[in-house]
């Protein structure tokens, strides 16, 4: 999520939330709104990255 986000009051703390519920890796990417995965592709990939490694290797 971006921490610019302007969907939430506080994009950090409705991630944070977000992230518990399945005990997902948040991932706040500075300076960046709604859209991280066009902002920010090389950081929203390296995420995606690590999703499929653990998927893959449970």
């Amino acid at each position: 999520m971006g921490s610019a986000d302007v969907d939430w009051k506080n994009p950090a703390a409705e991630a944070e939330w977000i992230g518990r519920q399945p005990r997902a890796e948040v991932v706040m990417v500075p300076d960046v709104g709604h859209f991280p995965q066009a902002r920010a592709p090389e950081t929203t990939a390296a995420a995606i990255g690590r999703l499929i490694s653990q998927v893959t290797h449970a």
